[in-house]
């Protein structure tokens, strides 16, 4: 297997911490590993983005998960997370 750098030199890596619920399960999925679909969050349209963040889900906890996400620019990500912060809108954090 050849190995591939997480991040690109100058980009940086935000992980996301959050829980999950086993009721979101379907017989069509393998896991409950919430959606990364992009909707109109902006997390998923910024230009910022370098590439689709990586969902890791603990062994021990299925209910658990880490969302690591690659971004080239820190206070785009920044603005953005704030943005979603005050947004009372639970789509927008989908």
């Amino acid at each position: 297997m050849a190995f591939v750098a997480l991040a690109s030199k100058g980009n940086f890596i935000h992980v996301y911490d959050f829980r999950g619920s086993r009721e979101r399960e379907t017989s069509s999925s393998n896991s409950s590993m919430p959606s990364t679909t992009p909707t109109t969050n902006p997390m998923h349209t910024s230009s910022a983005q370098v590439k689709d963040g990586v969902v890791c889900r603990e062994v021990n906890n299925p209910d658990h998960f880490s969302l690591l996400g690659e971004w080239a620019d820190i206070d785009v990500h920044a603005k953005i997370c704030r943005h979603l912060a005050e947004d009372s809108s639970p789509r927008s954090r989908r």
